[in-house]
């Protein structure tokens, strides 16, 4: 039984699954990626894979890897509610009451194939996008935990049921989010920060052609 893994470089709850499914499977070969854009090897096309499984990765998983793979799957960070990109983020600045994981069927569209297994937990006042983050990276390994053995014992994991419920989000829509309207009301530009500040990322404001960065809101 041969495994692609394809994960995050640098990750922590990368690392432990990639511990876990090396005593599972056989033979596994690892992919690790550090950035949005980047692609498989191609050489790779030529290598016979039982599963896929993507972790945390960048990459996303191309036709071919698809169509020669009896099972790849995908464990996304977010809900069923919440499919694509900054799924955090638009919880967060929707005022969703719960949030979660889901590992599902991968196919060319992103974030749509037959889902696996969801897992939900409820967003509290406090939360911030690090938090949220957080716990579903913990609830996407225990279902990491739960459907590997299955693979490794040459089954296909069966669908659950669960839907995806609306159109995967896209960096578009993310940066849409980050760009703060000139008119917006002090409750807006709170809901944006608190859904789209971490790290060295945050929400801007465009005056005179320059762009600005809140780090923090106050009133």
């Amino acid at each position: 039984m041969h495994l692609l893994f394809m994960r995050r470089k640098e990750c922590g709850y990368s690392d432990r699954a990639e511990d876990y499914l090396r005593l599972l499977f056989p033979q596994v070969t690892v992919v690790r990626s550090s950035g949005i854009g980047e692609k498989i090897d191609p050489e790779l096309r030529s290598t016979a894979f039982d599963a896929v499984f993507a972790f945390r990765s960048h990459i996303i998983m191309p036709k071919w890897l698809i169509d020669q793979t009896r099972v790849c799957l995908n464990f996304h960070p977010g809900p069923p509610e919440r499919p694509g990109i900054g799924c955090v983020n638009f919880a967060l600045y929707e005022g969703d009451e719960r949030y979660g994981s889901t590992c599902h069927y991968a196919v060319q569209q992103i974030d749509a194939g037959p889902i696996v297994s969801v897992r939900y937990f409820p967003i509290h006042e406090n939360d911030s996008i690090g938090s949220l983050l957080n716990r579903s990276y913990d609830y996407l390994l225990c279902q990491l935990y739960d459907v590997a053995p299955v693979v490794a014992s040459g089954d296909s994991p069966e669908s659950c049921g669960a839907q995806w419920t609306r159109r995967a989000t896209t960096k578009a829509d993310l940066d849409r989010l980050q760009q703060i309207p000139l008119d917006a009301s002090a409750d807006e530009i709170r809901r944006r920060v608190r859904a789209t500040a971490f790290g060295n990322y945050g929400p801007q404001v465009t005056l005179g052609g320059a762009s600005f960065q809140f780090r923090k809101f106050t009133s």
